[in-house]
């Protein structure tokens, strides 16, 4: 199995379908809203790395040693491109929007897009998700919760995008845990290993 860095030829395949012009609107309220949820990630994030890769938080290193052991996850990739989100031309409404996914998977031939957050956040939040998911067309998961406790193993909300009559629409599961999810369950072996991981300190 293949590790995130290796990647090279998947990163392009999801550049290339996930970069490009989305007539996506982002209101100011949501804006501030994302600049708090960035500067709260800095404060309590712990950089940590592991095999070769720096990621912004030990939650998302733990992450990628449960995708890589993984038997159904082909390949992943950690932040592999930033989303642009085009603003409506009037400057007093609107304002320019990145988005950059945690992660970006291959399971069983499917392409998807993971974001990692420690604890459930706010409405405003899941609906940013949704116009990336509508924007690229790419499923989400939605992650939430750690793996330091077994019987705190994290959950998984599903974003799909479905095109209907009146465009895309985007469909958000239940939180799910880890274990009973359609394309990451029956993983406990992967979820120990998450989780029983000692990081080096430095």
């Amino acid at each position: 199995m293949s590790h995130g860095r290796n990647y090279k030829t998947l990163n392009s395949n999801l550049a290339s379908q996930g970069q490009g012009k989305f007539p996506t609107l982002l209101r100011r309220p949501l804006a501030l809203f994302y600049l708090r949820i960035s500067m709260t990630k800095r404060i309590e994030a712990i950089e940590t790395k592991y095999q070769g890769t720096l990621f912004r938080s030990r939650l998302e290193a733990r992450w990628s040693i449960f995708l890589t052991a993984h038997r159904k996850v082909t390949r992943w990739v950690y932040e592999p491109h930033t989303i642009t989100i085009e603003p409506d031309p009037n400057p007093e409404e609107v304002i320019l929007h990145t988005y950059t996914p945690d992660f970006a998977l291959e399971i069983e031939g499917k392409h998807l897009y993971m974001e990692v957050k420690p604890m459930l956040p706010i409405s405003l939040y899941l609906e940013m998700l949704k116009e990336v998911a509508r924007a690229t067309n790419q499923p989400i998961l939605l992650t939430v919760g750690s793996f330091y406790y077994r019987t705190q193993a994290p959950k998984i909300i599903t974003l799909t995008p479905t095109p209907g009559p009146r465009g895309t629409q985007v469909k958000t599961s239940k939180p799910v845990p880890v274990l009973e999810h359609p394309l990451l369950g029956h993983s406990a072996s992967s979820i120990r290993l998450a989780t029983n991981y000692r990081f080096d300190i430095y």
